[in-house]
């Protein structure tokens, strides 16, 4: 089987299987992880010859995929802000609209950082793959000297802070960011926070349930009404950080329970 009969092969299958929507990209990015190749060497040496042993894995990896396995899950990397991390199936596939908070969160620290001297902490809540403040810190990078800012990413999940260590050292950022397992803000209660990041879950029951296509991804990351209890945390400090934050209606930036919400 060549490449370009592979690629029409599960073209046709994954048409036939109701992902009408996403059949070539997923084909593509299948094959290419089979491969170990990029997207383009399928296009530029489409006569190639796949071995048995490609073969053999692309036509799991496809299966797994009709039976609603996430293909990041399945070639273990999604590209987030431009930057590729390692994923598995205990965290959240990073979204595209996720990629908006760090849209924000460049703009409000180029602002902040023009009056604060002090070393700028930023804390990465629900941190899962650690995509959100890796990505952050990658483009803090070209601007500012990661020196000047504290980095910290938490999660109640142990397994998905493991999945954070190894993005932070495939990023070269291991020793600029520091993971915690907490509750919430639990473990950084008595820290002085400039600034939150929270994609936590906040799907119900129902909602999960609804959607096909979150089937397969932890119910944990998912499911669950944290942010009034992280509002509630927030008042309560002395000084109070900005809240950029991720819901249904999409993403937000927030100072306090008093304040309403700005969507960006």
């Amino acid at each position: 089987m060549s490449i370009k009969q592979a690629l029409a092969w599960a073209i046709e299958k994954l048409n036939n299987g109701n992902f009408t929507d996403s059949a070539q990209l997923d084909a593509e990015l299948l094959l290419s992880g089979a491969l170990k190749r990029d997207k383009e060497f399928l296009y530029a040496r489409p006569e190639t010859e796949l071995s048995p042993w490609q073969k053999l894995k692309f036509r799991r990896w496809l299966n797994r995929r009709l039976a609603g396995a996430p293909v990041a899950v399945l070639i273990h990397t999604k590209e987030f802000y431009g930057y590729d991390f390692y994923v598995n199936r205990h965290i959240l596939i990073p979204r595209p609209l996720t990629e908006q908070m760090i849209d924000l969160a460049l703009e409000e620290i180029k602002k902040q950082k023009t009056t604060l001297n002090a070393q700028y902490t930023i804390c990465d809540l629900g941190t899962g793959s650690g995509n959100i403040i890796i990505a952050l810190a990658k483009e803090l990078e070209k601007k500012y000297s990661l020196d000047d800012f504290e980095l910290i990413g938490l999660d109640i999940s142990g397994r998905a802070l493991k999945v954070a260590k190894k993005n932070a050292r495939l990023h070269q950022l291991e020793k600029n960011i520091t993971f915690i397992k907490s509750d919430l803000m639990a473990a950084v209660k008595n820290k002085k926070i400039d600034l939150v990041l929270a994609n936590l879950p906040y799907l119900t029951p129902a909602d999960f349930e609804r959607e096909i296509s979150i089937k397969k991804e932890p119910f944990i990351a998912l499911v669950g009404d944290f942010y009034p209890e992280l509002f509630k945390t927030i008042d309560s400090l002395k000084n109070k950080p900005l809240v950029i934050y991720e819901d249904k209606q999409g993403v937000h930036k927030k100072f306090s329970s008093s304040q309403v919400n700005k969507k960006s």
